[in-house]
């Protein structure tokens, strides 16, 4: 399913590509569509890069997106997961939002 899901979503990102200009919210949206069928799930987030070096949640789908929409939630400086990721530009991946550890990281941040 996942490989399916990665290839038809290169497909379409090509045919975006071809098109002047690129609409980055549509890229946005085959990303997390690929996304979603990939990994079979129906929750899922994109954050983009925001110049002061936030990142903001700018599409997603679920119950976590919507309890999060529009915040900036991460910065490249935190010492955390994320921000340690975004510093030597590695993937997140968050099988279980819910689990303990993710859930301090977030309680932690929000007190910062």
């Amino acid at each position: 399913m996942f490989q399916q899901a990665f290839e038809t979503g290169i497909e379409e990102l090509a045919t975006l590509l071809d098109e002047q200009p690129v609409s980055m919210a549509k890229v946005y949206q085959v990303v997390l569509k690929s996304a979603l069928q990939g990994f079979a799930t129906r929750d899922g987030v994109l954050l983009t890069r925001k110049p002061d070096g936030t990142y903001l949640t700018a599409l997603g789908s679920g119950a976590l997106f919507e309890s999060i929409r529009g915040r900036a939630l991460v910065r490249e400086t935190d010492r955390d997961v994320f921000g340690i990721s975004l510093q030597r530009m590695e993937d997140v991946f968050i099988y279980d939002a819910a689990d303990a550890k993710i859930v301090l990281a977030g309680l932690h941040a929000r007190q910062n």
